[in-house]
């Protein structure tokens, strides 16, 4: 007689077999694994998966993730940090943001750093989805942005980045680990 501990094993085994398809030899089942994913699925209106490598222009998304005064137009990604491109070891949560708002107006922008210092930095890799005029910028060197910090209407804290020679662009990005 089987004891209740081994009964039980034995007929979670069992029942695990025939959900698994045991019968079907090993190499038959490889051909019909799916593939895993990372992180979250992120989901459009209709419940579809969105491409992260693929810009919103969705505004009020965006305010979801960072401050900023006004109406711009935006252009922004989310990528889950457990992409396989990416080399951080995050959490299943934890997403890298990057932004791009259009104010149109370069004064809009100059209004907004009026008496701030800035530093000079340079943005070596332009993703293929910003803006023409920010890629144009580039010029094959990359594009040299003005960053502030303790912008008013930004997060105290918040880094914006300003392009040069297109100073109607703001730049934004963070990540969330």
């Amino acid at each position: 007689m089987i004891s209740f501990p081994r009964r039980a094993a034995a007929l979670a085994l069992a029942v695990m077999l025939v959900a698994c398809g045991s019968q079907e030899p090993a190499a038959e089942r490889e051909d019909q694994a799916q593939p895993a994913t990372t992180g979250p699925t992120t989901t459009d209106a209709a419940g579809g998966p969105v491409d992260s490598a693929v810009p919103s222009n969705d505004a009020s998304r965006l305010h979801n993730v960072f401050q900023f005064p006004g109406q711009p137009q935006v252009l922004w990604t989310e990528e889950p940090l457990g992409a396989p491109q990416n080399d951080r070891a995050p959490g299943p949560v934890d997403y890298a943001y990057d932004a791009v708002l259009d104010y149109g107006d370069p004064a809009t922008v100059a209004d907004l750093v009026t008496g701030l210092t800035a530093e000079l930095s340079l943005l070596a890799d332009v993703p293929a989805w910003y803006p023409p005029a920010v890629a144009d910028a580039a010029e094959g060197a990359g594009v040299v942005v003005n960053v502030y910090t303790g912008v008013p209407g930004f997060s105290p804290q918040q880094q914006v980045g300003v392009v040069e020679n297109e100073p109607r662009y703001v730049l934004l990005s963070r990540s969330t680990t």
